[in-house]
């Protein structure tokens, strides 16, 4: 064969392999340009979300100290805290973290509750409930919305259900809260107590759910619950001692009554009302002279002590 026509041969070759390897490489170049523009745009967009959520973070450890009494609500802070946890929500589907929802609704609640919103506030705790019922805390402010509302009937179906919650089951909702858990680390420094801080979401959910059926004439109701409340030692301050004494004296139930004060009396021994009430049904009994020390010790201690028993306006919104 002449040496020509093979170079000619390997020329056509080589120029064949060259077309081939062109067009295919354009075609995985093209291919590989688009799975890292997907795929770098998702991780990127991620990203960016992660950044502007982490700037736009309010003071976390501030918005408890609100709930807790330690600081006033601050207009500029709570605003930056519902914009933060709007548009948390707006990214929730992206993030893949649906389960922020609840946890992020009740944050928005608490912060336009404290920004004098009420309507936004109870909104936003429905739907809280609606996607997380079995969490204390939600039932918990949601019923003192009702209560300081003066609607006791819906505040004590609400309280209710907190008080029928799980401990247990609210601990592990905080534990397993992305949003609950980063609020906690924030106050690290105030080394919070969870299981102190559950206690108080039941002894106040108790106090106002006796408080509103003893307003709503429930008696009974309110006798019930405030035993219940006594059995699970949340009585320090012999709240529900007293509130079982009135409810069973607008009974008729005087004996009832008496023992439910004394018990009151030893809990709190400077508090008026506990013996005006006892000197009452003493006189109900036909016991005028001991009824008659009673309403003295009653005078004396209201002019020198007058001492208040708590009637729920004290009792406000908490994170946890």
């Amino acid at each position: 064969m002449p040496a020509v026509d093979k170079n000619n041969r390997v020329r056509m070759c080589a120029c064949m392999l060259v077309d081939i390897f062109k067009r295919n490489v354009i075609f995985y170049i093209a291919a590989i340009l688009l799975v890292v523009f997907t795929v770098d745009t998702s991780k990127v967009m991620y990203m960016v979300r992660l950044k502007v959520l982490d700037r736009l973070k309010p003071e976390l450890c501030y918005l408890v100290d609100i709930g807790d009494g330690l600081s006033k609500p601050r207009k500029s802070v709570l605003e930056r805290a519902v914009f933060f946890y709007n548009k948390l929500n707006e990214y929730i589907p992206s993030l893949k973290a649906e389960t922020f929802y609840p946890d992020s609704y009740a944050m928005l609640g608490y912060c336009y509750y404290y920004l004098g919103d009420i309507d936004k506030a109870e909104y936003y705790y429905k739907k809280a409930i609606s996607l997380n019922p079995v969490f204390v805390w939600f039932y918990h402010n949601l019923g003192v919305i009702y209560f300081h509302r003066g609607e006791y009937k819906r505040a004590a179906d609400i309280l209710q259900k907190a008080i029928e919650t799980s401990p247990q089951i609210n601990m592990k909702v905080i534990s397993s809260s992305r949003i609950f858990t980063q609020i906690y680390a924030s106050c690290a420094g105030r080394h919070l107590v969870l299981f102190d801080r559950q206690r108080i979401a039941y002894r106040d959910s108790f106090l106002l759910f006796v408080l509103s059926k003893y307003r709503l004439g429930e008696y009974q109701q309110a006798i019930r619950y405030a035993i219940a409340a006594i059995k699970e030692g949340l009585d320090d301050e012999g709240f529900f001692y007293y509130y079982a004494g009135i409810a069973s004296f607008n009974l008729g139930q005087y004996k009832d009554t008496m023992f439910f004060l004394e018990e009151c009396i030893k809990k709190r021994p400077y508090f008026a009302d506990s013996y005006y009430y006892y000197a009452l049904c003493l006189k109900s009994l036909g016991k005028e002279d001991t009824a008659a020390q009673f309403i003295q010790e009653a005078i004396y201690l209201k002019e020198n002590r007058d001492e208040k028993m708590p009637d729920g306006s004290g009792i406000s919104l908490r994170v946890f």
